[in-house]
């Protein structure tokens, strides 16, 4: 929502259609200083010129002191409505006052795949969050007798979010990124998650694929994939880390090979032994491992989820 003031009006010497020069106070009102305005920040404004009125978006200097008129909204001027700039007379009024569109409630557009964001009529600010994919689990071998392989689980994407100023915006490019796909029963390694983004504002890279280990006895702590690093937004996450796998001999381990978990959701969860792994349950989560014992068979790990751009906005 844009910036507003209270009770600020005051007169204008200005002629023509150029930035405002401002005067004094109206009597009965504040300046637009006294009222707090902040210097380079944009405020709803309308001007009267006699029976002339111009509703828009204008930039208070503290120097000066000035106001822009970016954006005219509506005008009427000698009885024709449009969105023209009133040819100034050196006696018109100048005040802070909301348009229709400040007091609209936000909305939202959720991209679960690739598109293109379209401003709505009137959006003049926006928050974006974007997710990248999540990796995917490795699949595992078939481990020989009483040994222990395994594949380790995917990391989760990262998270970046960036508040826009919007008035110079028509439509922005949104990419998703892909799942990363699960190591195919055997010993292959999952791959990793897509990156997401909005335009250059937000970039969030995809976890990483988890990768698979050969059978064995000896104790061993594989960590999981690694989270998902985001490369441009005012706010960044990393993603999650994929849980460990820890292989105690070639008998036993303990099976904590869960997904990277992330916002909007969960990693997949640790299976049994010699069992295949699963799916992430949430938007840019990993994907689990999965293990084989004792010559138990080979084992895919599981898919990873794909990311999410959301795009909130404010008028």
């Amino acid at each position: 929502m844009v910036a507003l003031l209270n009770r600020a009006r005051m007169t204008t010497a200005t002629t023509g259609t150029g930035t405002v020069t401002l005067g004094t106070a109206v009597t009965g009102y504040a300046t637009f200083a006294e009222a707090g305005a902040v210097n380079a920040t944009k405020y709803a404004y309308c001007i009267e010129d006699g029976n002339d009125f111009e509703f828009g978006l204008g930039t208070y200097t503290a120097s000066g002191t000035t106001f822009s008129r970016d954006t005219v909204t509506i005008s009427k001027i000698s009885g024709t409505a449009g969105t023209s700039k009133i040819n100034l007379t050196g006696t018109a009024q100048i005040f802070i006052t909301p348009r229709a569109q400040d007091l609209a409630a936000p909305t939202k557009q959720i991209f679960t795949s690739s598109g293109t964001w379209t401003k709505p009529n009137g959006c003049s600010f926006i928050k974006v969050t974007c997710i990248g994919g999540g990796g995917g689990g490795a699949g595992s071998a078939n481990a020989s007798a009483s040994q222990v392989a395994y594949g380790t689980s995917g990391g989760a994407g990262s998270v970046s979010m960036s508040w826009i100023d919007a008035t110079a915006l028509t439509s922005e490019t949104v990419t998703i990124g892909a799942l990363g796909s699960k190591g195919a029963a055997g010993a292959n390694n999952g791959t990793a998650g897509g990156q997401s983004s909005f335009g250059s504002y937000c970039v969030s890279g995809g976890g990483s694929g988890g990768v698979t280990a050969a059978s064995g006895t000896s104790v061993v702590q594989s960590n999981g994939a690694s989270g998902g690093t985001a490369s441009a937004g005012d706010v960044r996450f990393s993603g999650q880390d994929g849980g460990p796998f820890i292989r105690l001999s070639g008998t036993s381990a303990m099976m904590l090979c869960n997904g990277g978990n992330g916002n909007f959701g969960a990693g997949g969860a640790p299976p049994a032994f010699n069992a295949n792994g699963s799916a992430a349950s949430g938007y840019g989560c990993g994907g689990s491992g999965c293990a084989s014992s004792n010559a138990g068979g080979s084992f895919a790990g599981g898919d990873g989820a794909k990311g999410l751009v959301i795009v909130e906005e404010f008028y």
